[in-house]
């Protein structure tokens, strides 16, 4: 996890408002880093615990990214 990485992560959801569905996250990034599934969600999780966003389940398999200051 890079720190770039993670303020390209904050960033794009202050682009979309302050909220953004994983898999739409998941398709930004992974054009412009060559990041796997399994990193993706290591580092939402990290961030997650550090209190930067919060995830929440939409339904099976879909997920709600936000960020913790919009709540």
């Amino acid at each position: 996890m890079t720190p770039e990485l993670v303020l390209e992560i904050l960033e794009e959801l202050q682009r979309q408002g302050g909220a953004i569905k994983d898999s739409i996250l998941y398709q930004i990034l992974k054009k412009r880093y060559n990041l796997s599934p399994r990193e993706f969600n290591r580092i939402l999780m990290i961030l997650e615990l550090r209190r930067l966003i919060y995830v929440e389940t939409i339904k099976k398999g879909e997920k709600l990214i936000q960020l913790y200051s919009k709540l």
